[in-house]
C-alpha cells in the first residue's frame, strides 16, 4: 500500500512539474535573446533607392535589437510613401530579435558609406549591450560620423543609452524607458534627462520614452519632414486614436507587481498564438 501511495505521489509531482515547465516556457522565452545558428548564404540584393525621397536609416545591432523599437519606425516612415527606409547594421548577418525572430539588414554601414547615402533621419532603437556604458564603438562612431545639422536623430526607448554615448545629446533633453531611466542617467550625466513626456525634442534631436512611444516619435518627425497632411494619412493607416502625437505621458516604472501580473497571465491563462504573413521586400 505504501509503495502505491509513493508511486502515486511521484506520478503526481512529475505531472505537476511537467505542467509548470510547459506553462512557464513563455517566461523563459520572454527573457532570452537567442543566438542565430543558421546559415548566412541567403542571397542579398541592394534595396531600391529614390533620389527624390528622404532617407531614413534605422540602426541595428546584429547581436540583438528590440523588435518594436526597430519595426514601428520602419513601418511608419515607409507608410508615408515619401522615404527610403533601411535597416542598417555593422555586418551582413541576421539581426537577433526577441523570441527567436531574425531580420536581415538591408544595408551594412560600409555599404551606406560606399553608396554615398545621406540619411535625413537616423533612428536608434534599444540595442543589445552588456550595460549602458559598454556600447559598440563601431555603432556609436558611425552615428556620430553621419550626424549633421540637416540630420534628425530619433532615439527610441532605451536606445537613449546609445544616443547619449555619442555625446550628441550633451546639454540637450533626452528621455528613456521609465524602468531603466535612472540607470542610464547615472551612466551618462551630460544630457538633460527629462520624464513624463512621450517625446522630447530639441532642434533635430528627438527621443521617446517607452517602447510604444516609437509611434509618437515617428509621427512627430513625419509631421516635421513631410507635413501634417502626410502625418494624418499615416495616423489613419494605423488607426491611431488621436489626431496628433500624444505627448502627455506618465513615466511609471515597471514594478514587481506588474511582473507578477505578467507571470500569472503567462502561466494560468491560455496564450494566443499569432501568425504573421511575411513577404519579400
Amino acid at each position: 500500500m505504501k509503495r502505491k501511495n509513493v508511486l502515486k505521489t511521484v506520478i503526481f509531482l512529475v505531472a505537476v512539474t511537467a505542467t509548470l515547465f510547459h506553462a512557464c516556457a513563455p517566461l523563459h522565452e520572454f527573457g532570452e535573446t537567442p543566438a542565430y545558428g543558421g546559415k548566412n548564404d541567403i542571397p542579398y540584393r541592394l534595396p531600391a533607392y529614390d533620389h527624390s525621397q528622404k532617407t531614413v536609416v534605422i540602426v541595428a545591432n546584429n547581436d540583438g535589437t528590440e523588435l518594436f523599437d526597430m519595426m514601428a519606425p520602419y513601418y511608419l516612415f515607409s507608410a508615408t510613401g515619401k522615404a527610403n527606409v533601411y535597416i542598417v547594421a555593422k555586418d551582413k548577418f541576421p539581426i537577433v530579435i526577441k523570441k527567436g525572430v531574425f531580420v536581415l539588414p538591408q544595408l551594412t554601414f560600409t555599404q551606406v558609406d560606399s553608396l554615398h547615402l545621406h540619411p535625413d533621419v537616423i533612428v536608434i532603437p534599444f540595442l543589445a549591450v552588456g550595460d549602458s556604458l559598454h556600447q559598440d564603438p563601431v555603432i556609436v562612431s558611425w552615428i556620430k560620423k553621419h550626424y549633421a545639422d540637416d540630420v534628425n536623430i530619433l532615439s527610441v526607448c532605451d536606445g537613449a543609452a546609445t544616443a547619449a554615448a555619442t555625446g550628441l545629446f550633451d546639454g540637450k533633453p533626452i528621455t528613456a524607458h521609465a524602468s531603466d531611466y535612472e540607470g542610464i542617467k547615472a551612466s551618462f550625466r551630460k544630457p538633460l534627462w527629462i520624464q513624463n513626456t512621450s517625446v522630447s525634442g530639441s532642434g533635430n534631436l528627438f527621443s521617446t520614452a517607452g517602447v510604444s512611444n516609437a509611434t509618437e516619435g515617428s509621427l512627430t518627425l513625419i509631421s516635421q519632414l513631410f507635413g501634417k497632411e502626410t502625418m494624418q494619412k499615416v495616423i489613419a493607416n494605423i488607426s491611431y486614436p488621436y489626431d496628433s502625437p500624444k505627448l502627455s505621458h506618465q513615466s511609471n516604472t515597471f514594478h514587481f507587481r506588474d511582473k507578477v501580473t505578467i507571470a500569472k497571465k503567462l502561466i494560468f491563462r491560455k496564450n494566443k498564438k499569432l501568425g504573421f504573413l511575411l513577404q519579400d521586400g
